[in-house]
C-alpha cells in the first residue's frame, strides 16, 4: 500500500459585502453585487495568497463569482467551476 501521500488543503473564503447589507434596494438574492470596498477586499485577497490553488469552486450567485476573478486572474489558467 502506498504511503507517499501528497497533503491536500481546503480553503472557504466567503464574499464579503454585498450591496444589499450596505442599504441598496435589492431583489433576486443570486444578483446581489459585491459593493465597491469588497471588490477592493478581493483584490487584496488575491495578492495575499501565495499559494496557486489547484481549484477554484463558487456558488452561481453573482458576488462570490466577483470576489474569485481576481484569484482566478492572478493564476490564470486555475480551474474554476460555478
Amino acid at each position: 500500500m502506498p504511503t507517499d501521500y501528497a497533503t491536500k488543503g481546503i480553503w472557504f473564503i466567503r464574499h464579503g459585502e454585498r450591496m444589499g447589507n450596505a442599504g441598496f434596494a435589492t431583489s433576486d438574492p443570486a444578483t446581489i453585487p459585491l459593493t465597491n470596498l469588497e471588490h477592493s477586499q478581493a483584490n487584496d485577497l488575491s495578492n495575499y495568497l501565495n499559494i496557486e490553488p489547484s481549484w477554484i469552486i463558487t456558488s452561481p450567485f453573482i458576488r462570490t463569482i466577483q470576489t474569485a476573478v481576481p484569484t482566478v486572474k492572478r493564476f490564470h489558467p486555475v480551474t474554476q467551476q460555478v
